[in-house]
């Protein structure tokens, strides 16, 4: 007679009969195409959160010029941008920021002016505002802020050397912003690292910065580059976050994209050396969204390669016109992406104005820049002597120049805030040019200047460019976020010719 199967013995047969029907499931699954299962899980995001993104802040600690002159005037002519109100301008981000209350705060480099530790200590006070608010604070260094030999204190006609931040520096002061265990996963190569600041939400920060020789130089280095190091950390970094679940986005100072035709050829150092290969590289990875800095302009430009693309979302700077910051909302299927001001109120430097907004200030400071140039050309042209290939051009070109001060002028701002189809400068504001461009003489000129400053013809090219965007939006745009980032169309965030 048969005796009855014991319980245990038959919760072990139970066991194995289901592990066998699982391994067989799995085998079939195997077998099947790709395109006939989910390639990755599911999302692991809520619903929406916001982040506010901003750049290029170039904090100055107010002690580094104990005494304004010819110095820092100097300075100022070689790189137009409001520092002395830098300390005033961030704080008032700040303000906005706690009424905003985003869910996560991103700095896109050039947090300092030029890497000194006085500054830092400015810097990390207002981010402290933000913490103890419970806003998370993610940053990654420019190529101002690692290794500068220009930091510096002003003294009247002449500087003195100050302190600068080194690597390892960087690392320990902005440790609760990204770099410290707590709010990263993992350290990877140079000055980069991944966090999960929000539950799903993977952020990659990436250090494109060459600071190596900055010192031995005496000069920072503008450009960028990533080693074939970083650019497999970023992959893998990437194909793990959409392997579990997990929306993913980076941020960096310098481009990753194109955003005007020939920036490569008239502005490479704001974008990473060999651009393309890495921008198709970490896109076939999966990364679709890089934030970024570096070129004080809002403008979000894309590439696609084959059925991937990526997005290189550009944010101006704080203390350049129009002094903006963007807020981005993140959804499971979405980036909606908006830009918004500083408000502030300034003192005009027109005597006659009184109080103007941050924005009239910034214009009215690049005009101060505008008019340096003006006198350079001038200048520059009266040094020529007679035998000068454009000594029959002299009085053409010496009208041409204040002539085309406005169209510079105008073509300059619209690129700094963004506009598209020749939208301007507030038409309120009594900063705003209202005259009509001169293109006719704008045409004939070019050639004419070419043969007085090439690299003049190449900004000039540059402006023209920017003066045509025709993309549809800089500022206000929604971008879908695809999960699986294999896509059946074309998917850009704009086209320029």
């Amino acid at each position: 007679m048969k005796q009855k199967a014991q319980p245990l013995t038959r919760l072990v047969t139970l066991l194995a009969t289901l592990l066998a029907t699982l391994l067989v499931s799995a085998i079939i699954l195997l077998a099947l195409p790709l395109e006939g299962r989910a390639e990755r899980p599911p999302l692991s995001t809520k619903s929406e959160y916001t982040l506010l993104v901003c750049s290029d802040p170039h904090i100055m600690a107010p002690e580094l010029v104990v005494q304004e002159g010819p110095a820092f005037e100097e300075t100022l002519r070689s790189d137009r941008k409001l520092l002395l109100e830098s300390v005033q301008i961030f704080d008032q981000l700040i303000k906005e920021a706690l009424e905003i209350r985003p869910d996560l705060f991103l700095i896109c480099g050039d947090l300092t002016k030029d890497g000194e530790l006085a500054s830092y200590h400015y810097l990390t006070q207002q981010l402290d505002r933000l913490t103890e608010a419970g806003i998370k604070v993610l940053v990654v260094p420019g190529n101002h802020d690692v290794n500068n030999p220009l930091a510096q204190i002003y003294l009247g006609d002449h500087t003195t050397a100050t302190e600068h931040v080194t690597p390892e520096q960087f690392v320990q002061i902005m440790a609760p912003y990204g770099y410290d265990s707590s709010s990263s996963i993992s350290r990877g190569p140079a000055l980069c690292y991944v966090s999960e600041p929000l539950p799903g939400l993977r952020v990659i920060g990436i250090d494109a910065c060459q600071y190596e020789d900055n010192i031995a130089n005496n000069y920072p280095t503008t450009a960028g580059r990533l080693d074939e190091e970083r650019v497999q950390w970023i992959e893998d970094q990437v194909r793990q976050a959409n392997a579990q679940g997990k929306q993913v986005i980076a941020m960096m100072h310098h481009g990753i994209v194109e955003h005007f035709p020939g920036q490569s050829l008239l502005a490479k150092e704001y974008l990473i050396q060999d651009y393309d290969r890495i921008a198709e590289r970490l896109a076939e990875a999966g990364l679709q969204y890089v934030f970024t800095g570096h070129f004080h302009a809002q403008d979000i430009a894309a590439k696609s390669y084959n059925q991937s693309v990526i997005h290189d979302i550009e944010t101006g700077s704080t203390v350049t016109y129009p002094c903006p910051y963007r807020l981005v909302q993140v959804t499971p299927t979405e980036l909606r992406i908006s830009s918004r001001q500083i408000a502030l109120a300034m003192p005009s430097h027109r005597a006659s104005e009184g109080t103007i907004s941050l924005q009239d200030y910034a214009y009215q400071h690049l005009e101060l820049g505008i008019n340096d140039l003006v006198r350079f050309l001038t200048e520059h042209l009266e040094s020529q002597d007679s035998t000068s290939v454009i000594t029959p051009y002299k009085g053409v070109i010496n009208q041409a120049i204040p002539a085309l001060k406005p169209l510079f002028m105008e073509i300059y701002a619209n690129h700094l805030q963004g506009d598209e189809q020749g939208l301007h400068h507030n038409p309120d504001s009594t900063a705003r040019v209202t005259e009509p461009y001169p293109g006719d003489l704008f045409d004939q000129t070019k050639g004419l200047i070419q043969g007085m400053l090439p690299s003049l013809t190449q900004q000039i090219e540059l402006f023209e460019t920017a003066l045509y965007d025709t993309s549809e939006s800089d500022n206000n745009v929604s971008l879908p976020y695809d999960h699986t980032a294999r896509l059946d169309r074309q998917r850009l965030a704009k086209s320029k010719p």
